[in-house]
This record gives structure tokens, sequence and C-alpha cells, in this order.
């Protein structure tokens, strides 16, 4: 009996990393998500006498405070709009406020630009102290949900520090320095030749 329930386990553990797989191969960015995926700690099977003992019981994963951010939960709170928007080195907090967003809109948010390098940032006319360029930024867009109804919202949330619109696009910046507002608007860039 012992044994049966020991297969069943196993079983249900490949259906669930399959699963993650096939989602994590529909969302961008993948070689990241991946490695992290190593992190996680094996399954560790026990048998009746071991799990009868009077030995307190580890937290499940999703449930440790020290795991928290390895939970399936936050592979797939945001994709990428293409394989060249780098969201390696995003922070705990500016993930969690996207997984925030897509909680709250039921839509994956979908990141147009996160880790900006100082030559990159320059080319795209960027601030001279981007929060990009410290990877605590995200120019961001949920489908179906107005730029303004997103800026809304995120404006609202206590660990949000900048949000921003941009007249000609349907980007959100949303960065966790400190609190403030601000709406680009649509304006032609000359370049100096």
């Amino acid at each position: 009996m012992t044994s049966l329930k020991f297969h069943v386990t196993a079983i249900r553990c490949s259906i669930l990393i399959i699963a993650v797989s096939c989602i994590l191969l529909q969302s961008g960015d993948t070689r990241a998500r991946i490695s992290e995926l190593k992190t996680v700690p094996p399954f560790k099977a026990t048998t009746k006498e071991e799990s009868s003992s009077n030995e307190p019981q580890s937290k499940p994963l999703a449930e440790n405070p020290k795991t928290k951010d390895r939970t399936i939960k936050g592979y797939v709170a945001f994709r990428t709009a293409h394989a060249q928007v780098n969201t390696k080195c995003f922070p705990p907090q500016l993930k969690s406020i996207l997984a925030k967003v897509k909680k709250r809109f039921d839509a994956t948010p979908v990141v147009s630009s996160g880790y900006r390098s100082y030559k990159h940032n320059r080319r795209v006319g960027g601030a001279r102290r981007s929060y990009h360029m410290k990877c605590q930024a995200a120019d961001i867009r949920v489908p179906g949900v107005g730029k303004y109804t997103l800026a809304k919202y995120l404006k609202g949330l206590p660990d949000v520090g900048g949000v921003g619109t941009y007249g000609c696009n349907s980007s959100v910046h949303v960065d966790i320095g400190p609190k403030r507002t601000w709406h680009w608007g649509c304006r032609r860039k000359t370049r100096r030749t």
C-alpha cells in the first residue's frame, strides 16, 4: 500500500513538472526561469513512520518565507514582449508588483522594457538616473486593460514608487523608487548628425 502511494505521488510530481515546462516554453525569457527551477529543493518521499513522528514538519515550499520567490506562481507572473527584454535581475519587490497586477486584472502583464545598460538607455531617450539602469523598473502593458486604468491601480499600491505613462504608446512605467508620477506627451526626437 505504501509503495502505491509513493508511485501516485511520483506521477503527480511528474505531471506538475511537465505542466510547468509547458508554461515556461510559452512565456518569454525561459533560460532564466529554467535555471531558477534548479534551485527548488528536490522532492523527498517520506514513509508512514517518518510522517507520524513527533518532529515538527517543515513548512510547504509556498509558505516558507525563505523560498517564497521560488514558487511556481512567481514564474508566470509576467512575460516579456521579445527575447531582448532583460528581466533576470528584477528584485522580488518588483516581481511581487507584477504578480499583483496579474491577479487584479486576470491577465499576464507584458514587460516591454526591463534592465537597460547606460548606452541603451541613452539610445531610447531614457532619464539620466533611470531605475531601468538599476534593474528596479519595468515598462508594462496588460492586454485588454487601458494604460490609465493600469496606472491608477499601480498608484494605489503601497510598495510602488514611480508610475509614469507615455503619450505615444500603451506602456506604463513602474518602479520601486520613491513615490512619484508623470506623463510624457508624444514628442518627436530629432537625431543629431
